[in-house]
């Protein structure tokens, strides 16, 4: 008798220990899936996703089909580009910028991929091939 409770004590020990690492290895890759999904994104990770961002291009053809008119004057939405051509948006010209929102403050607009700072009434020569986006808000083109 006394070697079968020896045996039945010893086969509890067993279970005991084995329950015991299971735990034990099931709280470690808890903690660790945890720890993995809430560490800070690497530097690297921030930078493929910054140059992600910044590769996806916005044309006029995906944002309207047609530019909007006011009166006289075309309205290049912010941050579209648009292209000068006879079969694009805008056509060749001479034409005057001026801010849609009418606030005085002056706007920034991108001719060929170069900023510039801009306030109402300035002129501009837009010739074939070129790219014209409005940056800081949407801009008034009216042609003289």
């Amino acid at each position: 008798m006394a070697f079968l409770q020896e045996a039945q004590n010893s086969l509890v020990l067993i279970i005991g220990i084995v329950a015991m690492v299971i735990g034990l290895t099931t709280a470690t890759i808890s903690i660790v899936t945890t720890v993995k999904h809430n560490r800070p994104a690497t530097k690297e990770e921030r930078t493929e996703e910054r140059d992600r961002k910044r590769n996806v291009e916005i044309s006029a053809d995906d944002y309207l089909e047609e530019m909007e008119t006011r009166g006289n004057a075309l309205v290049a939405v912010r941050n579209v580009i648009y292209s000068v051509g006879e079969d694009s948006q805008i056509p060749a010209g001479l034409y005057t910028l001026a801010s849609a929102i009418g606030d005085g403050n002056g706007f920034k607009v991108r001719l060929n991929g170069l900023v510039r700072s801009c306030e109402d009434g300035t002129k501009v020569a837009l010739a074939e091939g070129d790219t014209f986006c409005a940056v800081s808000g949407s801009v008034l083109i009216e042609k003289i």
